[in-house]
């Protein structure tokens, strides 16, 4: 192996040394730099080139390849940092990364892997971990369950929740603008948000809307634009039944589409298809932000939503 690979091992001995310094540039630079952003490919692929073993006292996931528990760990850290903040500019800088390491990563390894003359099968591992963003999306369906999969207090699991989908929401926008669509997000990102949005919008059980309405105003606050300029914005939730595409509808909307029909108006159901869900979405934070079963921070997060959805109609 050559010095500049032991340089690489030398300035980040574990995953987490790496994360925290990652972590550290993302909060520091400006938006959108794509400098950091290249840097932080450039260190992620050398780090799992290089990686040694983890100890047998370490408690990080076991997948029988250095690369590949480190792998893990680092996706393990982009989804507990996320849920642990709703600063904007670390969802968004998560975003960019991920987003850069599925679509550069690989010719990233191997390029290292010539400069320092490493095994290349090293090169084709880690490759195969980048591009596919290998159990990133096996996480995110086991957190899409709900606050139940996440551990703590209820309020803190709720808060979580919320963190987290306002980072899949900027990770879905940042997608949605990449020129080369990555095909380890392309199938899920909105379905994510539509069911969210569903969940917390389309009940009126209390306990539901305490749990998943303020996730639902985080991803109208984050990718209104983007849900309002596209109408077939979640279209690929669901399949093809009759010529009818099944989506994920909750029993307030399934009413609401009951009597658009039975006036003999098509109101659709694919996604954000027409102009009437979205609609029915800002009524229905109108009612929840006055709902005094609810709490404050909730009532006021579906407020702000509604206000931001009103924004996006007037174009801001």
């Amino acid at each position: 192996m050559s010095t500049n690979s032991h340089k690489i091992i030398a300035m980040y001995t574990s995953t987490g040394d790496l994360c925290t310094a990652l972590l550290a540039e993302i909060v520091e630079s400006a938006p959108d730099d794509t400098t950091v952003i290249q840097e932080a490919v450039r260190k992620v692929t050398r780090h799992l080139l290089n990686v040694p073993p983890i100890p047998d006292d370490h408690d990080g996931p076991r997948t029988g390849s250095p690369a590949g528990d480190a792998w893990y760990e680092f996706i393990s850290f982009v989804y507990m940092t996320a849920m642990s903040t709703s600063e904007d500019k670390i969802h968004q800088g998560l975003s960019q990364v991920l987003i850069a390491l599925a679509q550069t990563g690989a010719s990233s390894a191997e390029s290292a892997t010539t400069e320092t003359d490493d095994d290349p099968s090293k090169a084709t591992e880690v490759s195969a971990l980048l591009r596919n963003l290998e159990g990133f999306v096996c996480a995110a369906r086991e957190y899409w369950n709900g606050p139940k999969t996440l551990q703590g207090p209820q309020p803190q699991a709720d808060a979580m929740y919320t963190n987290l989908n306002r980072f899949i929401a900027h990770l879905s926008n940042h997608h949605r603008q990449t020129p080369v669509p990555v095909a380890a997000l392309r199938s899920w990102l909105e379905d994510f948000g539509l069911w969210t949005i569903t969940d917390g919008l389309e009940y009126r059980s209390a306990t539901q809307l305490s749990q998943f309405s303020e996730p639902a105003a985080a991803w109208l606050v984050v990718a209104g634009q983007e849900i309002f300029r596209d109408k077939t914005w979640g279209g690929r939730d669901g399949f093809l039944v009759e010529g009818r595409r099944l989506v994920r509808e909750g029993p307030l909307w399934s009413n609401e589409l009951e009597k658009w029909e039975a006036a003999g108006v098509a109101a659709g159901t694919d996604g954000c298809e027409e102009d009437v869900r979205w609609a029915f979405w800002k009524k229905r934070l109108g009612e929840i932000a006055v709902d005094g079963r609810l709490c404050a921070n909730v009532r006021d997060a579906a407020g702000a939503a509604g206000e931001a959805m009103k924004r996006v109609e007037r174009g801001g």
